[in-house]
This record gives structure tokens, C-alpha cells and sequence, in this order.
């Protein structure tokens, strides 16, 4: 006598099954009471507090890339789940000057670096170039942040 397993009955079951295990193991989205990464946010703008909507923002551990961001349209970035640790967080565009901020991040702690970036000031007299290496990076108050 020969069984004939229905497949639509072997899914449900297979799904039943997975849904039990992670009620029971717990999901890896779910925040845990031990959870010690913290955030690192900020913004990307020009000298004229526009955003600069196409920036990638480095963020770096001991001259090592940890993760890499696209700043959205409004110059906003940010990582999640950052081990605490000494960073370096280094925006580039092009026609922009390259800015760096280092910084320590500490366990659930949300770091907010805003960058102002200024251009790249090219004086074009044969092959001279001179760049204006003013960048400017700030965390606000600690009133703001938390």
C-alpha cells in the first residue's frame, strides 16, 4: 500500500512548525533586554545647511570599514546596531571636501554627528588646484541628544 503525502497539507505543517520554533527560540528582530549596540545618525550638508542627498557616509572601526550609507534626500543617515567601540565616521562626495569625525560609542547610546561640508574650491591658473580644507562636524547638546 503506497502513502501519498498532500503537498499543500506538508506546507501548512512545515509552516505551523517554523512559527513554533521562533515563538519559542525567539526572533533575531525582537530587541533583547542585553542588547548592547547602540546608533550613530546624523545629516550631510552643504555651507548652506542644504542636504547633500547623495553623500556616502564611512563608518569606520580602527581605520577598518564597519558599514557604509547613502544619505536619503534630506542628508539623513544612520546605523544600526553599533558595538560600542572608538569610530570614525567620513562622508565623501564628489566636488566636496572629504570630512572625518571620531567618536566612542557606548552600549544602547545614540550618537548624532551632523556634518557641514563644504565645496571644493578649484582655481584653475594651468594645473595650480587649491583645496579649502574647512570642514565641520558637531554632536549637539547633550540636552538633545540621548
Amino acid at each position: 500500500m503506497r502513502h501519498y503525502y498532500d503537498p499543500h497539507r506538508l506546507s501548512v505543517v512545515a509552516l505551523a512548525t517554523a512559527m513554533a520554533i521562533a515563538l519559542l527560540v525567539g526572533s533575531p528582530i525582537q530587541s533583547r533586554g542585553d542588547d548592547v549596540s547602540g546608533v550613530v545618525t546624523g545629516y550631510v550638508l552643504d555651507n548652506s545647511n542644504h542636504p547633500l542627498g547623495s553623500a556616502h557616509v564611512y563608518l569606520k572601526s580602527d581605520s577598518t570599514l564597519a558599514s557604509i550609507r547613502t544619505v536619503n534626500r534630506n542628508g539623513f543617515f544612520q546605523f544600526l546596531a553599533v558595538l560600542p567601540g572608538e569610530y570614525t565616521v567620513e562622508t565623501q562626495l564628489d566636488g566636496y571636501i572629504t570630512c572625518s569625525a571620531k567618536f566612542a560609542i557606548y552600549p544602547n547610546q545614540t550618537k548624532w554627528v551632523h556634518f557641514r561640508v563644504p565645496r571644493v574650491q578649484k582655481t584653475m591658473s594651468y594645473v595650480n588646484i587649491r583645496m579649502y580644507s574647512g570642514c565641520w562636524s558637531r554632536e549637539p547638546s547633550p540636552l538633545i541628544s540621548f
